[in-house]
């Protein structure tokens, strides 16, 4: 943005755009988290774990990459081409701010039933419902991902005996 653009948006009211190097732009969804290959795509259907959650069918798989990455299915049957971009445009924006509280990178593929095409809060809250219990499922809650992670030692920790004190002879 030039500087005079900048002004004119200081001015409007509007923040400035993030510049390149910006921490801001760490959320943005780009390359590197899409799932673009069909070998990608087979691999996460051969996986075979799979959540229902209202119209969207996500299957997952432990990530082949350090970050988690989103494949969409979208069929003629959700809509005409307008329908079809604003559901994958909603639901890239869901992931993208889900992605990083995930505990582990995760290899999604959402196939999408037809519906009406539902608000971005509703998408986030199917999409993370889906990936935690897929996180559940494939049992790899904790396993030391990239992404979310808070430096907890996730629920095994829990569960190990804790040392208590001597029993009395």
């Amino acid at each position: 943005m030039t500087d005079a653009r900048a002004e004119h948006a200081a001015a409007e009211g509007a923040a400035p755009r993030p510049r390149e190097g910006d921490p801001g732009r760490r959320y943005r969804f780009g390359q590197a988290m899409r799932l673009k290959k069909r070998t990608e795509f087979e691999r996460v259907y051969a996986g075979r774990r799979r959540v229902a959650a209202g119209p969207l069918l996500v299957f997952g798989l432990p990530g082949a990459t350090p970050t988690s990455r989103l494949g969409l299915s979208v069929p003629r049957r959700v809509g005409n081409a307008v329908r079809r971009n604003r559901v994958k445009r909603l639901l890239r924006e869901a992931f993208r701010h889900l992605r990083g509280d995930l505990p582990v990178p995760l290899d999604l593929v959402v196939n999408v039933r037809p519906h009406e095409p539902l608000g971005l809060a509703e998408y986030q809250r199917l999409l993370q419902k889906a990936a935690t219990t897929l996180v559940r499922r494939l049992g790899t809650a904790g396993a030391g991902g990239n992404e979310g992670s808070s430096g907890s030692a996730g629920p095994a920790a829990a569960a190990e005996p804790q040392p208590g004190p001597e029993p009395e002879a």
